[in-house]
């Protein structure tokens, strides 16, 4: 693993200002399936419930570039529009895997990823339980998109969720070991913080080679929050009780 840049407290201090302000995310998600639905009219897109996520016939599909893109410029309806098509075009040009795939094709596009159990109510899904409202899920990650693996998915390749999910854990560590920039601060509060918007920032916490690294930077046991799939906040477990306090105030507002 890369380790990024031991800056001084007024990182925290800045870190947990910027989380405070207030993003028009959802307005932005909603223009955005207002658009899809005049350029895709025989599809059907819904909102994640992360704001940077758009769903559609069981695969994700990132918007951040997209509000990258867009800027804070003022584009009119159709405008926009047609940025909303360059961006989602080549996605909806690719082809990722299907159950009919060869499963030594399939195994090396396989990451995990943290779900709510919510989506359990909206689609087949291959999980694992974790507790606190989440669900482990295993996700085939192409260039543009990724798709849920679901019980289809396993029938027909024949595998358990637990050898799923060693591959997938085993692909996104050798993803991230040596290209996950991260923002440490030392102490005397220590704490690491990953954004690095791939889609997996969360999710990283399930790998055991990544939990064994943060380890050595924060001390055993440690704690960590994921209030979106975006971001993965971790602490030392002796971090002070100020810290703690504004740390729980600032998760419930971004899981909010």
């Amino acid at each position: 693993m890369r380790w990024i840049g031991e800056v001084d407290s007024r990182f925290m201090m800045n870190f947990f200002r910027r989380w405070l302000l207030k993003r028009p995310e959802d307005a932005f998600q909603l223009r955005v399936l207002r658009a899809l639905a005049r350029i895709f009219p025989s599809r059907k897109f819904v909102a994640s419930v992360d704001p940077d996520v758009i769903e559609g016939d069981g695969t994700t599909y990132g918007i951040y570039n997209l509000r990258a893109a867009a800027g804070a410029s003022v584009l009119g309806d159709s405008q926009f529009v047609e940025l909303v098509r360059s961006h989602f075009s080549p996605v909806e040009e690719s082809i990722l895997p299907t159950s009919d795939a060869d499963w030594d094709t399939v195994k090396s596009a396989l990451k995990p990823q943290l779900c709510p159990e919510g989506f359990l109510r909206k689609m087949p899904l291959a999980h694992r339980p974790l507790g606190a409202g989440l669900v482990i899920g295993v996700v085939l990650d192409g260039e543009k998109a990724y798709r849920y693996t679901t019980p289809q998915d396993l029938q027909a390749w024949d595998v358990a969720f637990d050898d799923l999910f060693v591959y997938a854990t085993e692909n996104l560590n050798e993803a991230s070991a040596g290209n996950t920039p991260m923002h440490y601060v030392p102490g005397p509060d220590r704490l690491v913080a990953i954004q690095t918007q791939d889609g997996f920032d969360a999710a990283r916490i399930l790998v055991p080679e990544f939990r064994s690294f943060i380890g050595s930077k924060l001390g055993s046991p440690f704690l960590c929050a994921v209030p979106n799939r975006d971001f993965l906040l971790c602490w030392s477990h002796d971090n002070s009780e100020n810290f703690l306090t504004l740390t729980r105030e600032r998760i419930k507002e971004d899981f909010a």
